[in-house]
C-alpha cells in the first residue's frame, strides 16, 4: 500500500510541478481522437499499476509491466504533438457532456521519459 501511495504521489507531484505555470488549451469543437485515446490509456496504465501494487509486487516491476501501454501512449503523444506542435509542453482540456477532461501532454512526456529510464 505504501508503494502505491508513493507512486501516485510521485506521479502527481511531477504533473503538478510541470503544470504550475501552464494554462491548459481549451479544445472546443472536434476533439482529436488521439487525445481521447491518450486519456483512456493513462487510465488503463494507472489501473494496471494500482492492481499490481495491491498484490504486493515491486513498484518498478509493476510500472515496467505496462510496456505495451506506454508504447501506445508514446505513439499517441507523437501523433498529437506532430499535428498540434503548440500543445507539446502544455495540457489540453475538453468537455464531453457534463464531464470535463484534461490531458497533460507535458505530464505524458515526463512519464514516458521516466518509464524509459526505469524500464530499459
Amino acid at each position: 500500500m505504501k508503494q502505491k501511495i508513493l507512486f501516485l504521489l510521485m506521479f502527481c507531484s511531477m504533473v503538478i510541478n510541470a503544470q504550475k505555470w501552464i494554462t491548459p488549451v481549451d479544445i472546443t469543437g472536434n476533439v482529436p481522437e488521439s487525445v481521447k485515446k491518450a486519456s483512456l490509456v493513462i487510465d488503463d496504465i494507472t489501473q494496471k499499476i494500482t492492481s499490481c501494487l495491491k498484490n504486493s509486487n515491486d513498484r518498478n516491476q509493476c510500472i515496467c509491466a505496462t510496456k505495451n501501454d506506454h508504447m501506445k501512449l508514446k505513439q499517441l503523444y507523437n501523433e498529437i504533438t506532430s499535428k498540434h506542435p503548440k500543445w507539446k509542453d502544455t495540457s489540453v482540456k475538453y468537455q464531453e457532456g457534463d464531464t470535463q477532461h484534461m490531458v497533460s501532454l507535458i505530464g505524458i512526456k515526463l512519464q514516458l521519459n521516466q518509464f524509459e529510464k526505469m524500464c530499459k
